[in-house]
C-alpha cells in the first residue's frame, strides 16, 4: 500500500504538476538567488506554458540593465531547478514591486508569496475537500521552506 506522499507524487507527475511545483522555488528562493538590490527591483510574476519566466521590473533603467544580463539570469535561476523544470527564456515587464522588509520576513503570521500557477492548478481540483487539503499543504510547505 502506498503512503500519502507516494500517492500525491504520482498524482502530481501524472497531471504535470511536478514541474510547476518545483518551479515555486523561484518565488521561495528569490532573495537567495538574487540578493539586494536586484531582489528589491525585480520579482517573478509567472511562467508561461512554453517555459518563459516573466519578471516584474521596477523601472526602465533596471529593465535595460537586466536585458543585457538575460543569459546570466536564466543560468542563475536554473541552478535551483532540475533539468525537467528549467526555464528557457525571460521576459521583462514594468510593474509594482512588493517590498519585503526584515520585520515581515521573521513574522510567522505572514504568508510567503504564493505562486499563481500553483494556486490556479489547485483551484482546478473539482473535489472541494481535496482542493482545500492541497491548498493547506501548499501554504504549510512554503512556510517551512522559507
Amino acid at each position: 500500500m502506498e503512503n500519502l506522499t507516494e500517492i500525491l507524487s504520482h498524482v502530481a507527475e501524472e497531471n504535470g504538476w511536478s514541474k510547476k511545483w518545483e518551479r515555486t522555488k523561484i518565488w521561495q528562493k528569490w532573495n537567495e538567488i538574487f540578493p539586494e538590490p536586484l531582489s528589491n527591483n525585480v520579482q517573478p510574476a509567472r511562467i508561461s506554458d512554453n517555459d518563459i519566466l516573466f519578471l516584474l521590473v521596477e523601472d526602465n533603467i533596471w529593465m535595460q540593465e537586466l536585458s543585457f544580463q538575460k543569459l546570466h539570469l536564466i543560468d542563475k535561476i536554473n541552478r535551483f531547478l532540475s533539468e525537467k523544470s528549467k526555464i528557457k527564456d525571460i521576459r521583462f515587464q514594468l510593474g509594482i514591486i512588493k517590498q519585503t522588509t526584515k520585520e515581515n520576513i521573521n513574522d510567522d503570521s505572514t504568508t510567503p508569496p504564493l505562486n499563481p500557477e500553483i494556486i490556479k492548478m489547485i483551484t482546478e481540483i473539482q473535489e472541494s475537500g481535496i482542493r482545500e487539503a492541497f491548498l493547506s499543504f501548499y501554504k504549510i510547505s512554503i512556510k517551512r521552506i522559507n
